[in-house]
């Protein structure tokens, strides 16, 4: 019984597959050819799908290295070119930059090669001013500074320019120097500086002569007088203001002098005073005995009165070149 069975079994599994058989068989040429079809184009895909790198992928990445490479070496070459001292600078670095950015350009547009052709020409654009912005705002505001002054325009109504006033000057205090006589028993001088300002190598010289020494040149029966050897001087020094510089006698301190004049003798002339950024040249008329002291005078530049009328009328002739009034009496120091 479990015999039979199994061959029946059996039996209806053939006929299954004779069938099955005889199907296939049947079926055309162009279905089993589109189904063969089907099976290429999936294995394609799957194929497609794993990546490869292209020739214009490898192209790329290369442009980019060396774009790179170059945009950091010309951004870098304006610090170096300034570092080492090299002139005109800045025009070098606008240069420099200004090429970088076109490397910069070529960057950005390689790497949005996959995003679209709007995208391609914005995103640069966009950068590149962007930049340019940066490097501008700086340089702007430099040349406007220069242009323009530092408060303009503040509560300034619109249409009107602000005015402009003359930048706040220091009034410039310029030295003055004078001369001051002490000692009546040897009169000397001192230079005396009344102004604000220090006086810088003060230079001072003499006109003077000895009325009681006969000298070389005759004009009649008088012998006129000779002009006493006392040098122009320059003292390389100098006198702060309110000061004075240490008396110098007029007499001995000069030994020329001091073999001519002799006590008592009567010594005239003028002495004159000036630095060279003092206001002014000052001049005094001087007149002393030696041992007994005189007077002096301040006075605008003035020729030397005639020495015969001065020999022969010596009261008379000062007396008219300079009054009593005007005059200052030598005293001792103070």
């Amino acid at each position: 019984m479990g015999h039979s069975g199994n061959s029946a079994d059996r039996r209806r599994s053939r006929r299954r597959a004779n069938k099955l058989a005889v199907a296939q068989a049947g079926r055309k040429p162009e279905a089993i050819l589109a189904q063969t079809t089907r099976k290429v184009e999936l294995t394609t895909q799957e194929t497609d799908s794993i990546a490869v790198p292209t020739v214009a992928q490898t192209d790329r990445k290369l442009e980019l290295r060396i774009d790179g490479s170059l945009t950091v070496v010309l951004a870098l070459i304006p610090f170096g070119y300034q570092m080492l001292g090299f002139p005109n600078a800045s025009i070098v670095g606008l240069c420099s930059w200004a090429v970088s950015l076109v490397f910069i350009w070529r960057i950005v547009w390689l790497v949005t090669e996959p995003i679209g052709a709007y995208w391609r020409l914005s995103l640069p654009c966009v950068l590149v001013l962007t930049i340019i912005a940066a490097i501008w705002s700086p340089v702007s505001r430099r040349i406007l500074g220069q242009v323009l002054p530092p408060d303009f325009p503040h509560n300034t109504p619109p249409h009107i320019s602000a005015p402009t006033q003359p930048p706040m000057q220091r009034p410039t205090v310029k030295p003055d120097i004078r001369l001051r006589f002490v000692r009546p028993e040897d009169v000397s001088f001192e230079l005396v500086n009344p102004s604000q300002a220090v006086v810088n190598d003060p230079k001072f010289w003499f006109v003077l002569m000895d009325l009681d020494v006969p000298g070389k040149n005759i004009l009649g029966d008088l012998a006129l007088p000779d002009l006493l050897p006392i040098p122009a001087e320059i003292q390389r020094d100098y006198i702060r203001p309110g000061d004075h510089s240490v008396p110098r006698s007029i007499v001995t301190y000069y030994p020329g002098v001091a073999t001519v004049v002799k006590p008592k003798h009567r010594l005239f002339g003028y002495a004159t005073i000036t630095c060279p950024d003092c206001i002014k040249e000052r001049s005094f008329w001087l007149y002393f005995v030696q041992g007994s002291g005189g007077w002096y005078s301040e006075f605008e530049r003035q020729e030397l009165p005639d020495r015969r009328h001065l020999l022969l009328s010596t009261d008379d002739t000062l007396n008219k070149l300079v009054p009593t009034s005007k005059r200052t009496m030598i005293a001792g120091i103070y």
